[in-house]
């Protein structure tokens, strides 16, 4: 087992793999076919239903997501290995992380890993946003075949700020910045003050979701971004590596 992931985060996720493949389960089912402790899969389980991974329903669990977009996208193993990992950035530079995956012109925040705990930032799991709009969309779209690329850069027309990038041909070269240094940012793209910084999130060679993170500008200074995105390409690299 990695230093990084602990044997009850294991047993975690065992169970959301579980119920992935089983329309609704009881304790006893779910502890059975699992090989758990009955006590310790009630354990598990109450805390996936207090974090709504999961719901309880006459007796019985099923998976909760917070709206039908998550329940066809969501990657919930991903979700919970990425915590304990991005945990080390969050920690050390006290910012937000955040994990992102693509519908459409959109990505959605499938997790956030606060340093604060701050039930503010956890609300913004499932809240979706145009790509251009969020490193975290644009970092996946970076890597998308050209012919999607192309599509998506049709459909984007949003401009919060001054600072968002909405022209074509701007965003096209902005995709191969992206590609040629590793990562994306959003200065300042979503929201005046606030700078995000995001890298990709690679499965069997495929880009399947972003990893980033984002505070105020002071926090995420421009000498340091470099020192920044070489941490959360090791971030990236290691949750890689869980889910293979």
């Amino acid at each position: 087992m990695s230093q990084y992931l602990s044997s009850t985060l294991a047993k975690g996720l065992q169970i959301l793999d579980y119920l992935t493949q089983h329309d609704s389960a009881s304790l006893q089912t779910i502890a059975t076919d699992l090989n758990l402790n009955k006590t310790t899969a009630f354990r598990l389980l109450a805390s996936l239903v207090e974090l709504n991974y999961v719901k309880k329903v006459a007796r019985r669990y099923v998976l909760a997501t917070q709206n039908q977009l998550l329940t066809q996208l969501n990657r919930p193993v991903l979700n919970w290995i990425a915590v304990p990992i991005a945990q080390q950035i969050t920690q050390k530079y006290h910012v937000t992380a955040y994990i992102g995956i693509l519908d459409g012109p959109d990505v959605v925040i499938t997790q956030v890993i606060d340093d604060q705990h701050s039930l503010a930032e956890y609300h913004k799991i499932g809240l979706a946003a145009p790509i251009n709009e969020s490193a975290l969309g644009k970092c996946i779209a970076a890597y998308l075949p050209r012919a999607k690329r192309d599509h998506l850069l049709t459909q984007l027309t949003s401009q919060p700020t001054k600072y968002t990038l909405h022209d074509r041909i701007a965003l096209a070269q902005n995709f191969q910045v992206i590609r040629t240094q590793g990562y994306s940012l959003d200065d300042e793209e979503s929201s005046f003050g606030i700078r995000c910084l995001a890298v990709p999130i690679r499965q069997n060679e495929q880009v399947i979701a972003s990893l980033g993170i984002a505070g105020p500008i002071a926090q995420l200074p421009r000498h340091q971004l470099k020192q920044l995105a070489n941490a959360l390409t090791h971030c990236s690299q290691t949750i890689a590596s869980q889910l293979a």
